[in-house]
């Protein structure tokens, strides 16, 4: 087993004040940007802090993942193809530790990534952020444990990273930290050895760090070691609250854990998101319920904005999970009902957040798509004029203007707003472009520009042959020009 291809480098220089001050600013925009569930800028903030202070672990790293675990529970995509594509872990030093920093933005937006999570440990070896590894090692060992597949190539680099930290803390004196690095080596060693029973080296590898975990453990325990146990919980406390996986049991204590810490700070943001991540978790209406009484109690009592927004947010999942039990059971026209309670719910809370942040183009976005869907194009039409400066939602929202113009009969106005947005897409035959063009067409069609709409339908079936009833619409309208030309 080759140990030189992730030897960890030296411990990284404690940063200076001034690296410190700098990665605090990015770790607190972050923490301000994420609570406004603007996760992925979160993410950007504290990978530039951490940049800056590369081993801060209760700064930086911890936050960082719990950003994740929001953004997942939101519901947000995985990174794309292009975001995949940075994905390096070239050299040493410096080089390790810009792998280390892409590797975890990639993990932020997929968090139970086995891949993602060895290269962040294997990088923050090699460039020498300890407090990084000690603390990312029993988690990435603890999600490989559950992923039985992944055993054999990845148990060997939890073995090799904390059997050489346990090594250098041994020979430092370190007895506490050596502990808790065999424990982590001998975990890891023993389900390989489970895995390959009749393998001599790795049976031998098994014996030799269980002995060396059993001597040393001796000397550990002539030191305070009640006090090292209590630390120990503590760490249990910490991993166990980032697993998306528990048992009702440890659920339900770490909820009470959590809960004891919020009665010292009853309005501090962290301190309720962390009760209500925990209290979501089991997927319960009961826990839903009680997780938007507790940040509805928090909100009038703080007046923090963000907690009704959460609350609002758990509810609007609950609404249309409903409509989904409604669909099921056959009864359409109650589910479209259902629907219609549920814009005007939608539309009530994204009013709101416009007025709490009259500046944040998303959510005016978000009040225009709403407007659109419950047919209240007359609304949605001068929400969405504001929303499109946001470059974020631009072409959708052009999209949207034109759709609105198309069913109120506008079709000439709705070409001119989807030539103009054509014409400022950069990329062609994506989601967006498809849209774009797919609407001009319908617009051409509906106001007899059939040469127009016969050369917009045969763009898109040049990029998608089945798009949508592009290729209907395309015999339609070439028939129809057939019979004015026979005529």
């Amino acid at each position: 087993m080759a140990k030189d291809s992730i030897t960890g480098g030296e411990p990284l220089q404690e940063p200076t004040p001034q690296e410190k001050a700098k990665a605090a600013k990015w770790f607190q925009h972050g923490k301000t940007v994420a609570d406004t569930h603007n996760y992925d800028y979160g993410i950007e903030c504290y990978i530039n802090g951490l940049r800056a202070w590369p081993d801060a672990v209760e700064e930086g790293h911890k936050p960082l993942r719990t950003i994740a675990f929001a953004r997942h529970s939101a519901g947000k995509k995985k990174p794309g193809m292009l975001e995949t594509l940075k994905f390096s872990t070239v050299g040493a030093g410096r080089d390790a530790l810009e792998g280390m920093l892409t590797a975890e933005t990639l993990l932020a937006k997929d968090p139970t990534n086995l891949i993602y999570m060895e290269i962040v440990l294997k990088s923050a070896h090699k460039a020498g952020c300890v407090e990084t590894c000690i603390w990312l090692g029993p988690i990435f060992l603890e999600e490989v444990l559950a992923s039985p597949r992944a055993n054999q190539t990845k148990l060997p680099t939890v073995l090799q990273v904390f059997e050489e930290l346990a090594d250098r803390y041994n020979a430092q004196g370190n007895i506490p930290q050596a502990v808790k690095c065999y424990d982590v080596a001998v975990k890891a060693v023993e389900m390989l050895a489970r895995l390959k029973p009749t393998d001599g080296p790795t049976q031998d590898m098994y014996r030799n760090l269980s002995g060396k975990l059993t001597i040393i453990k001796g000397k550990f325990e002539t030191g305070d070691f009640r006090e090292s146990l209590h630390e120990a919980d503590k760490q249990r406390e910490l991993r166990d609250r980032e697993r998306m996986v528990q048992d009702d049991s440890r659920l339900e204590e770490l909820v009470a854990s959590a809960r004891k810490g919020l009665e010292e700070n009853p309005n501090e943001t962290g301190k309720v998101f962390a009760v209500i991540d925990l209290m979501l978790r089991r997927g319960r209406v009961q826990d839903e319920n009680d997780a938007i009484r507790l940040l509805v109690e928090t909100f009038s009592r703080s007046k923090v904005y963000q907690f009704k927004m959460r609350a609002d947010e758990i509810r609007m999942r609950q609404l249309y999970r409903q409509t989904q039990e409604i669909k099921a059971s056959g009864d359409r026209a109650a589910a479209s009902e259902h629907l219609r309670k549920i814009l005007d719910y939608e539309i009530g809370v994204y009013k709101e957040r416009m007025q709490q942040y009259p500046t944040e183009g998303r959510f005016k976005y978000e009040l225009g798509k709403r407007y659109f869907m419950a047919q209240r194009f007359d609304d949605a039409v001068p929400v969405l004029q504001q929303a499109r400066t946001d470059p974020r939602h631009r072409m959708m929202c052009l999209s949207l203007i034109a759709q609105c113009f198309y069913h109120k009969g506008y079709f000439d106005q709705g070409i001119n707003v989807l030539l103009d947005a054509i014409k400022n897409h950069d990329v062609e035959a994506d989601d967006i472009s498809k849209d774009l063009h797919y609407w001009l067409g319908r617009s051409q069609e509906a106001s007899g520009q059939k040469d127009g709409a016969i050369q917009t339908y045969g763009q898109i079936i040049q990029w998608d042959y089945n798009y949508r009833d592009v290729r209907q619409r395309l015999e339609v309208v070439q028939q129809a020009r057939k019979n004015e030309a026979g005529q």
